[in-house]
């Protein structure tokens, strides 16, 4: 908060990658962009380059009320297909969320 005014939101989220959950982080601004996407915790044996900076920094800056969908405006990774996919469904859903919460922009 900035004089009483929420200036960031967060919504911390698990997803399912092929059996392990994936625990991450999305930070909204006050705009409804995604300021910040953090994996907290990955626990697959494979697919892990989903931590990797220049994957994530794809959804900096994009709005919340954007569809991602790998291979239109999302990276995909080979040997991450299932992790992608499912990182990619909870951003969509952490973004309905943020948006039938707090309103649509």
């Amino acid at each position: 908060k900035n004089n009483d005014k929420i200036n960031s939101y967060a919504i911390l989220d698990n997803v399912i990658g092929k059996v392990q959950p994936i625990t991450f982080l999305v930070i909204y601004d006050s705009n409804f962009a995604i300021s910040d996407f953090q994996i907290i915790k990955y626990r697959e044996e494979h697919g892990g380059e989903v931590q990797n900076e220049s994957w994530r920094n794809q959804f900096i800056g994009k709005r919340a009320n954007s569809e991602f969908t790998i291979n239109e405006n999302i990276d995909g990774i080979t040997g991450a297909t299932i992790s992608v996919k499912s990182l990619i469904k909870g951003i969509n859903k952490t973004s309905l969320l943020i948006r039938s919460i707090v309103g649509n922009e």
